[in-house]
């Protein structure tokens, strides 16, 4: 087993697997663990660690931008992967990208956010066909998390305080949080925890594959992966017959 392949993902979704819930259910436990995906550039990255995630049996939600750069979540091609993951049984949500709150803003920090918040929601359903019941903010900010918002529009914020305890000493000990961003655990690898407790674990397709790498080598495989799909975009194209 090496650091970051499938083998060592597998390992770390089992130790949670007994505790693991839905985010619906862990509101009102005093021990769980719900296990998040954000998909910042890979679809197909997602779909390989949803398929693991059923073969375990655990539940996991996935959350999807529909604002991002990097993918375009309403593209052909990407509309069959996201059947996929939905095949598998995942819950799905919005990955909300919100831009720092402006301090000359007309509007109080909740209402900037709920507005987006908002924004972004109604895309998603009309681009997924289904109504999100949960949410997140992409790299959210103090002002965001300070706010301390258990649901926005209807849907459960993964930042809320159920599930995630922002406090001036972070990450909290209460409930703990756990994220492999940028190839890295910054707030201690889950393997080195016991599951009992209050547990989010943050997950990204993109940081795991079958042999392991480094965070050079994963960098340039997204960047590899998204040259490849715009060049079979631009030879797809055809121009028009007369």
């Amino acid at each position: 087993m090496a650091d970051w392949d499938y083998d060592q993902y597998r390992q770390i979704i089992q130790k949670y697997a007994g505790n693991a819930v839905t985010w619906t259910a862990a509101a009102n436990l005093d021990s769980f663990t719900v296990i998040r995906h954000d998909v910042e550039s890979s679809m197909e990255a997602a779909l390989q660690i949803a398929i693991i995630d059923q073969a375990i049996g655990v539940p996991s939600s996935f959350f999807f931008q529909v604002t991002s750069g990097l993918y375009n979540l309403a593209s052909s091609p990407n509309q069959q992967v996201l059947e996929k993951i939905l095949d598998t049984g995942r819950d799905v949500g919005v990955h909300v990208c919100a831009t720092e709150y402006p301090t000359d803003s007309d509007l109080t920090p909740e209402q900037f956010y709920l507005n987006e918040i908002g924004r972004q929601k109604s895309l998603f359903m009309e681009i997924v066909g289904l109504t999100p019941k949960i949410f997140n903010v992409h790299r959210p900010s103090p002002v965001f998390l300070n706010l301390g918002l258990g649901t926005a529009d209807g849907m459960l914020n993964s930042y809320g305080p159920s599930f995630f305890d922002y406090t001036d000493v972070f990450p909290s000990r209460k409930i703990r949080y756990l994220a492999d961003s940028r190839h890295r655990w910054d707030y201690g690898n889950p393997l080195a925890f016991s599951a009992v407790g209050k547990t989010q674990l943050l997950l990204h397709g993109e940081e795991w594959t079958h042999y392991g790498e480094g965070r050079a080598e994963t960098l340039d495989r997204i960047l590899r992966e998204k040259s490849g799909e715009a060049i079979t975009e631009i030879l797809a194209e055809r121009t028009v017959e007369r």
